[in-house]
């Protein structure tokens, strides 16, 4: 960012300046806003979910930051000063890139079956403000914090760099750099699905250790709908550096400082830090794509860029929480390689262990399921169960787990695992950080009746 001059209208004010959109030629705001995500790859074409733009005027800036003189396009933008002069989007704009660079994509939409592993509608992508991270009393985080060493940023950079990894993945039709680290005493390393997407039709990955050293690579299992994968190196060696000490995603707090390991823009060894702004952040991924990754995310501030994604989210004890996986794009336009607008994603690492476990073990990943399909047009409050049969396929699958919690086709869910939910994307991320087997209460309305009951999960194998 250019620096600002003298002259700048904000010129010796505070620099805490934001953006934000004008409504008052658009109406009132929806009843359940939704922050729709792009699931666009970085290096290839703008994949933004259509909708219905603005006019350059609608954005102006806030009273903190006054506007400097319109761009030639009539735009208007913050002050320089501005630490993030990017408009704060309350309406589907620019949206979710996952952070992997890549050089080149074919990429094709498809329908979703939601939660039933069957045929089903398109799922959009979306942020939904309505979901608020659980909250914490200041006692129980000061209690949190205090049982727990600090080793400082300094400390955390050093030790997780020997043991973060870039990815360089070859395939058909696209190639890119993504990052890893080692999870485990045997040196097989975590990443995401997208980052080794390209090497599943014959591609190569080439592993690159903080010393420089190169080793090549496979892939051991991938989940799609997780973002998920493991790789292991092609020949044991004893140069595979310690893996990285896990922590416990769980227990996560909105405010505490992490560190996040990787090869943004290919400059591998890089360490950016900040805050956990938020728990349980609904994320989908690659809705351009014929498998979309439902996520329940790990929302910071710490810069996560394209390269990032499948490194390490570190507390400020050097324990992994997260797996890096997505970042908010900075601009519509910018088809390429975004940048941070200190919206990062990640999967919390207690999820993306077990699924890690799973591809091992099993070689494929393991899905928990309610079996029922959605009503993706439905657009009240809540996840509605389809009320007729589509592509002859019932509603709620006969003796599934739906059917036997007494769920019917038309009934609307609203809370799952006490956590309210609005919409099928926030629904699929929320059942998919349970595992199958696991029992979780419902709220939902029957007749117009709100009622509860318990679901026990299915069980699914393999991607949809």
């Amino acid at each position: 960012m250019d620096a600002s001059s003298a002259n700048s209208p904000s010129a010796g004010r505070s620099n805490n300046c934001s953006c934000r959109h004008a409504t008052s030629s658009l109406g009132p705001e929806p009843a359940n806003p939704r922050e729709e995500l792009e699931s666009s790859q970085l290096d290839g074409p703008s994949n933004a979910v259509a909708s219905s733009p603005r006019d350059a005027k609608d954005v102006v800036c806030s009273e903190e930051s006054p506007a400097r003189d319109p761009s030639p396009d009539g735009r208007c933008a913050c002050s320089p000063n501005c630490r993030n002069n990017a408009p704060v989007a309350t309406d589907p704009g620019p949206g979710m890139r996952r952070a992997f660079s890549k050089k080149s994509l074919i990429a094709t939409t498809a329908c979703v079956a939601l939660l039933a592993g069957g045929a089903g509608g398109a799922v959009s992508s979306f942020m939904s403000p309505k979901s608020a991270p659980p909250t914490h009393s200041l006692n129980a985080m000061l209690s949190h914090m205090a049982k727990r060493e600090t080793a400082g940023v300094t400390r955390v950079a050093a030790e997780a760099l020997k043991s973060t990894v870039t990815l360089y993945v070859k395939g058909r039709d696209s190639d890119g750099v993504g990052s890893g680290f080692i999870f485990d005493k045997r040196g097989d390393i975590l990443t995401n699905a997208h980052v080794v997407a390209p090497a599943a039709n014959g591609g190569k990955i080439e592993v690159k250790f903080s010393d420089g050293v190169r080793r090549q690579a496979k892939v051991v299992g991938a989940a799609k709908g997780y973002d998920i994968a493991v790789v292991k190196l092609d020949h044991a060696t004893t140069m595979a550096p310690t893996a990285l000490p896990l922590g416990n995603s769980d227990t996560v707090l909105v405010g505490e400082p992490v560190v996040a390991a990787g090869a943004p823009f290919s400059l591998d060894g890089t360490i950016t830090s900040g805050i956990i702004s938020a728990t349980h952040r609904p994320v989908t991924t690659g809705e351009s794509s014929s498998s979309p990754s439902f996520l329940d995310a790990l929302q910071t501030d710490a810069p996560i860029n394209p390269g990032n994604s499948g490194g390490p989210l570190l507390n400020d004890s050097g324990e992994v929480i997260g797996v890096n996986s997505a970042l908010r794009a900075a601009t519509e336009k910018d088809a390429g390689q975004p940048g941070s607008v200190g919206l990062g994603f990640a999967i919390p690492i207690d999820q993306a262990v077990w699924v890690a476990k799973t591809l091992i073990e099993h070689g494929k990943p393991v899905y928990a399921q309610m079996g029922f399909l959605c009503n993706t047009a439905f657009r009240g409050q809540g996840v509605q169960i389809m009320q007729k049969r589509p592509h002859r396929e019932p509603p709620v699958t006969p003796g599934g787990p739906a059917a036997k919690a007494g769920l019917k086709p038309g009934d609307v869910i609203l809370n799952f695992g006490g956590r309210p939910v609005t919409g099928p994307s926030e629904l699929k991320g929320a059942l998919w950080s349970h595992h199958p087997g696991e029992k979780v209460r419902l709220k939902f309305t029957h007749d117009d009746r709100i009622r509860t009951t318990t679901v026990v999960l299915g069980e699914h194998r393999g991607d949809f």
